[in-house]
């Protein structure tokens, strides 16, 4: 993966970005903590416009 993190931490942080996207962008990702097409994209989408506490 892209970051020097554990398997464990990035996890739990890709787990906790896409709650973040679901909540404050409704994005209805599955929670799983894989870095997949659709999560990839939602960040996409959302760096285009973002005016919020994700960037």
């Amino acid at each position: 993966m892209w970051m020097d993190y554990g398997p464990k931490t990035q996890v739990a942080l890709i787990k906790a970005l896409q709650k973040e996207l679901n909540k404050q962008f409704n994005k209805k990702l599955v929670v799983d903590g894989k870095w997949g097409v659709k999560t990839k994209d939602a960040i996409v989408t959302v760096e285009k416009g973002a005016k919020c506490n994700l960037t």
